[in-house]
């Protein structure tokens, strides 16, 4: 499987995270946290490393921020998808003025390298 990881944090509950990837994606969260797009699966679940205060350090704050996707793409999955779709969701995620940085292979081919290092995308105060 190809995976990515995206750390999510921001003024938003668990619930309230869950509920608007569910609209975004057009697809329900179901009890295990997991959105299944057929290609890829997306799970949410809370960053056990989540520090109030470590979080706001940038750039290496993120792996301290409070929520934590996975993405698991099928091995079959060419790359043009995993990156479009993985660029899709952060994307959104920055326009809904959420701090996300995405760790994975292909990070350097993702808008603003993933989030790391970028002053342009919305980081924690």
């Amino acid at each position: 499987m190809i995976n990515c990881s995206i750390y999510v944090s921001g003024l938003v509950s668990e619930e309230n995270l869950k509920s608007r990837f569910s609209s975004f994606l057009n697809a329900e969260v179901n009890e295990i946290s997991c959105v299944d797009k057929g290609d890829y699966k997306l799970y949410i679940e809370e960053n056990g490393d989540f520090d109030e205060y470590r979080q706001r350090d940038f750039p290496d704050g993120f792996l301290y921020f409070r929520y934590l996707t996975y993405l698991e793409f099928k091995n079959e999955t060419v790359e043009a998808l995993y990156v479009d779709e993985t660029t899709r969701i952060l994307n959104w995620l920055w326009s809904q003025n959420l701090a996300a940085v995405a760790a994975c292979d292909y990070e350097a081919l993702l808008p603003e390298n993933g989030g790391y290092k970028s002053q342009n995308v919305p980081w924690i105060d």
